[in-house]
């Protein structure tokens, strides 16, 4: 299956890679991030909407 990243999922990702550089030496289990995403099983394609965690407040936009 091809995998198709958002616009907002992937400045997500890029969000929490510098976070993790930045915390990972004492933070290194149970970060509560989570990954929206659809699957399409014709497209074979696994579209990723957002990626999230409840300590930013508020909800994902999932376009």
């Amino acid at each position: 299956m091809k995998i198709e990243i958002s616009p907002t999922a992937r400045g997500q990702l890029e969000e929490l890679v510098v976070w993790w550089d930045a915390n990972r030496t004492w933070r290194l289990r149970g970060t509560p991030y989570f990954a929206f995403y659809r699957v399409d099983e014709g497209a074979k394609i696994i579209k990723v909407a957002a990626v999230w965690s409840a300590v930013r407040g508020g909800e994902p936009d999932l376009g």
